[in-house]
Formats: C-alpha cells, structure tokens, sequence
C-alpha cells in the first residue's frame, strides 16, 4: 500500500555534479513530476548549492513543454486541476517565505489550459517552505541549502512526514552509503535518478512514516499476499 512521497534528493559537498543534475532533473521532471517516487526536495551542500542551482536551471531549460502528441515535446502537462493548483501554492508559499523561482514559477501562456506548468526551480528556501514539507506531484525541484555536515544534512533530510524514496549523491563511497544508510526511505539511490525504479526493486515506505505499508517487488509482494501455517511432526514411534 503506497501512500504517497516527497523524497529528499542529498547532494553531498563532494558530489560530481556533471551526475547529479541530470538525474536530479530528471527524478523532478520526468512525467512532469507526477511519480511518487520524483524528486520531491533537493538537500544540498551549501559548498556546492549554487553551482548545483544554476546546472538545474540549465535542465529545466532544456524541456520543451507541450502536447504529448507534437514532436519535440518532452514534458506534458500535469494531469488533473488539483496538481497545478500544488505548484501555484508552493511556488506562492516559497515568494512568500523570502525564497524565489531560478526558472520558471507559472504556466506557459500560450497553451490551451494552464495545467502546461513550466518546469520550476525554487531557491533561496528555508525549512519551513511548503514544497519541502508536502508533495507537489508535479515538476518542481526546491532546493535547499544546508550548511555544515553530514549531520546537518541529514538532518534536513529526515525532516518530514515521508519516506517512500530518495538518493543520495557524493564521490566517497563509504560515506555516501554511511548516509544513505540513515536515510529515512524505503528506497535509496546512490549517484543516480530516485524515480522509476520500483519496478526493480523492493519499493515502499519506510516504517513510521506515512509513505505506506509493505513492499511491492518480487517475492515481496507474493509474502504480502501468503497466508503462513506451521505444522511440526513428532516423528517418535509407533508410525504406519
């Protein structure tokens, strides 16, 4: 039973960046940012923030935003009023609360309905911004900046009531994994896209959270499904 997500994506100090925006980008906007397991927040590194800022801001340039049905298009519109009306708000509460929109922040206005959202890039946020507390489910990539270590970060990070997936991303990898281990996710990625892998994996939430209950992958979902009975045999004499 999965419940939902608002995954954080931890970016490291010592984290290859040439890796690390494509994929953060593509976790936020592929599907238009509809997928549970999406890049919900992006927890970086205040050393290296603001490079990471401006590569996802090249990204989000790069969609082309349109009609699923015109060639050329790479990003669609989100599918339902409720989604468009999350990005309004959280790119509103993120203005509101002193952070601002690196790209995008509104619909394109030449399109037939305002659900055809511009991939969007807030920054500049603090903790306490709406987009980094729920989940939008469309294509928003919030960033924020944490300065100080791992703890810090981690911190951050485990901040929430969700922990369905995330990743993690750093050139060390004992400490990478050392962090990935204290994520609070069901689902953790080292050094690549936090989306489309459920279906390869054991894909849930974690325990206490309020991401779901139980596993979804392989022998998993059978024992999900499994009623267990135990029967034990004497085997002392007499038998026939």
């Amino acid at each position: 039973m999965e419940l939902g997500g608002n995954g954080p994506i931890v970016v490291l100090p010592d984290a290859d960046l040439d890796r690390a925006a494509p994929a953060i980008a593509s976790a936020a906007f592929a599907d238009s940012g509809q997928s549970c397991s999406a890049a919900g927040r992006v927890i970086a590194a205040a050393s290296v923030a603001a490079e990471l800022e401006e590569r996802l801001v090249e990204e989000a340039r790069r969609e082309v935003v349109g009609s699923p049905f015109e060639a050329g298009t790479t990003m669609g519109p989100v599918h339902t009023r409720g989604v468009a009306d999350a990005m309004a708000r959280h790119v509103a509460d993120a203005l509101a609360r002193g952070g601002r929109t690196a790209f995008g922040g509104a619909p394109l206005p030449d399109r037939p309905t305002d659900l055809f959202w511009r991939p969007t890039v807030l920054v500049g946020l603090g903790a306490d911004a709406a987009a980094l507390g729920e989940e939008t489910f469309g294509p928003l990539a919030p960033v924020l900046r944490v300065a100080g270590d791992n703890e810090a970060i981690l911190a951050a990070a485990n901040r929430g009531r969700h922990g369905l997936s995330s990743a993690v991303f750093g050139r060390d990898l004992d400490r990478t994994l050392a962090v990935a281990g204290r994520l609070r996710a069901g689902q953790v990625t080292v050094n690549g896209t936090s989306n489309y892998w459920e279906l390869h994996l054991p894909f849930g939430g974690a325990p206490g959270t309020d991401s779901g209950h139980g596993r979804l992958g392989g022998r998993y979902i059978a024992e999900a499904v499994t009623e267990i009975q135990s029967i034990s045999v004497d085997l002392a004499p007499p038998w026939r």
